[in-house]
């Protein structure tokens, strides 16, 4: 081995030139947490029934088109969104039950992580909103099975 590089690795404690340093206990345990975090959020039941992406899909364009809600915030609606879907913020998902019982087809629901499309599942049901369903996987299994995905205010 070459002198200096044994002088470096004795003095870094062990670690060769461009090795990277791993990280502090104390901080392994905060890092395990945030790459765990998109799933925990996923972990807590839905009470509706799901829809696959490719269900939805095959309903899409036919007469039993249900109703597809993206229950994000307008901003993160604009930068994409289901082919389709109005927006419908889960925060304001109580302002709008008088066209949503109108949904003759059923409702979709769907946000990024699930957490907002159960609360807004939620508001439905404590309302007596029939036939609500929520999206399998959100707007990242849209995304991930390649299905048309819409920028702007429009469906």
């Amino acid at each position: 081995m070459n002198p200096k590089k044994e002088r470096y690795c004795r003095a870094s404690g062990g670690r060769f030139r461009g090795q990277a340093r791993s990280l502090p206990r104390h901080l392994r345990g905060l890092c395990c947490l945030l790459i765990l975090l998109p799933a925990l959020a996923f972990a807590e039941e839905f009470q509706t029934p799901e829809i696959t992406a490719a269900a939805l899909v095959a309903r899409q364009g036919t007469s039993e088109a249900p109703l597809v809600v993206d229950v994000r915030p307008n901003g993160e609606y604009k930068t994409g969104h289901v082919a389709g879907a109005v927006n419908i913020p889960f925060d304001k998902v109580e302002k709008h039950l008088d066209e949503l019982r109108e949904a003759e087809n059923g409702i979709v629901l769907y946000c990024t992580m699930g957490k907002r499309t159960r609360q807004a599942e939620q508001t439905l049901l404590d309302h007596g909103i029939p036939n609500v369903y929520h999206l399998e996987g959100g707007l990242g299994a849209w995304r991930q099975g390649g299905y048309p995905i819409n920028t702007g205010w429009g469906p």
